[in-house]
């Protein structure tokens, strides 16, 4: 990767020998609110032509799915699904209590269940969350927790309040009511001011989550899934909202940690750190690429013996 040093990953992103698979092993699913179509229904994405065919044009302001989608695709996103939780035109008011309703539903689970090449999640609609609710964004964390706990292999990307104090309080939360899942999510701060404006031209804020999931699409496909997705420069990214100097130690050698997004001297702006969320710093699942990697790995193992599950066991003599 490019040579700026960064913390954790030194020791296990060396490009390994070898083509990287030939299938995409990073594939986003990005659930959130649209203008039109279907709801409570995937739809495959390959642009985000193919996005605004099925879901619709730019949102109101306060949604943010489809400029995540744009994102994605503007930073080397490949290929991905689309979610819609509702329609723009009857959530003209929507509430707290709404919005985290919609963020849990069940529903959401099983078509993540239903569709194998899904490996990634994505809600960039947490961003709706005031930045000082700690409840609700711990509330949101864990709904998507449940969704990558449906289906083994499957990698959430955290989207995170603005308020580092705030960041911290729900990290601590979660990392010790989602034990578990800590091992299959990963936190990024903060959001991401764009170079995309809005109707009046003002530039358009989104939060870190479809980046982090193109760089990972891109680095699988470049140099390997054993790559960390990290060192990577963004495209269409002015500056992260705040400097990293003010993340207050979201970002840990030793327990649960956020991974940082900061800029450069370069004008560079590039995700720092690939931590997942698991507390222990000696846990095998301490880092992104080695816990996706092995979720690969097992899932090739039951696509190679599959076939022979039902085969007769015979006995040679």
């Amino acid at each position: 990767m490019i040579g700026i040093e960064q913390p954790d990953v030194s020791y296990s992103a060396e490009v390994l020998t070898g083509e990287p698979p030939p299938e995409d092993t990073a594939v986003p699913v990005f659930i959130g609110f649209t203008e039109s179509g279907p709801q409570w229904s995937l739809a495959a994405v390959h642009s985000l032509a193919d996005f605004e065919a099925a879901y619709g044009g730019p949102a109101p302001e306060g949604f943010v799915l489809y400029h995540a989608v744009r994102h994605y695709f503007d930073n080397g996103g490949r290929t991905g699904y689309a979610l819609s939780l509702g329609l723009y035109s009857s959530l003209t008011d929507l509430s707290r209590d709404a919005l985290l309703d919609a963020l849990s539903d069940e529903r959401i689970a099983q078509c993540v269940l239903e569709e194998d090449r899904i490996t990634l999640v994505c809600m960039p609609e947490m961003m709706r969350l005031s930045d000082t609710d700690t409840d609700g964004w711990t509330e949101a964390w864990n709904a998507l927790s449940r969704i990558v706990q449906a289906r083994r292999g499957v990698f959430g990307i955290l989207d995170t309040p603005e308020d580092p104090a705030v960041a911290r309080a729900g990290l601590d939360r979660f990392a010790t009511q989602q034990a578990d899942a800590a091992q299959w999510t990963g936190a990024y701060w903060p959001r991401l001011r764009t170079d995309y404006v809005d109707d009046v031209g003002a530039a358009i804020t989104i939060p870190a989550s479809a980046a982090v999931a193109a760089v990972m699409a891109s680095v699988d496909q470049e140099y390997g899934i054993w790559s960390a997705p990290a060192n990577v420069a963004l495209s269409r990214v002015v500056e992260p909202t705040r400097p990293w100097l003010q993340s207050s130690g979201l970002f840990q050698t030793n327990g649960a940690s956020i991974n940082l997004i900061r800029s450069f001297p370069d004008g560079s702006v590039r995700i720092w750190g690939c931590r997942t969320l698991i507390q222990d710093a000696g846990s095998a699942w301490l880092y992104v690429h080695i816990r996706r990697t092995l979720a690969w790995i097992e899932a090739q193992v039951a696509q190679i013996v599959r076939p022979f599950v039902f085969e007769p066991n015979i006995l040679l003599t």
